[in-house]
């Protein structure tokens, strides 16, 4: 599994739901704040760990960060933002869950760049979602932090053309 398939499955998921989400991705520094159609779905680069037990060896564990954030009104009540931190709350939840069953349990398949992946993983922790809020830019919503784990170990058959003997 690559980054890029992750990337493409989770955008798919958040541009079909109905609160007509913003997907974004790559390092927080980059994104353009002031020319993004907000409510967002952030997704951060994964960190990934490789696994190396001989039951599973090249099959990834992948970090996942995701956030869901609205930008607020500079006179925004309480209960305005209040109510935001529960539709990013929700959106989050559903994008979440959608990944995990739809391209989890059932292996949907990923096209990136005319290559077709199926992604095959498990979910391997709990995800806390907690919210927050970013006064300077103010911004509010919920984040997660999840990982999954390929099912299936990586096709090791390319590594004897990878290193000269």
């Amino acid at each position: 599994m690559q980054y890029q398939t992750i990337q493409q499955a989770i955008k798919e998921i958040v541009e079909s739901h109905v609160s007509n989400l913003t997907f974004v991705t790559g390092l927080e520094s980059d994104i353009d704040t002031e020319n993004i159609q907000y409510p967002i779905v952030y997704l951060q680069p994964p960190a990934s760990t490789l696994a190396l037990s001989s039951e599973s060896i090249g099959a990834d564990i992948w970090q996942i960060h995701l956030q869901s954030q609205e930008q607020l009104e500079l006179e925004s009540s309480t209960d305005d933002k209040q109510a935001a931190l529960n539709r990013t709350r929700e959106s989050l939840k559903d994008i979440v869950h959608q990944f995990v069953y739809n391209y989890g349990q059932v292996t949907k398949d990923v096209t990136v760049n005319n290559n077709t992946e199926t992604l095959d993983f498990n979910t391997t922790s709990t995800g806390i979602m907690s919210p927050f809020v970013d006064k300077d830019a103010n911004v509010t919503g919920h984040m997660i932090d999840f990982t999954i784990q390929e099912n299936t170990p990586a096709n090791l058959c390319h590594l004897p053309d990878t290193f000269s003997a």
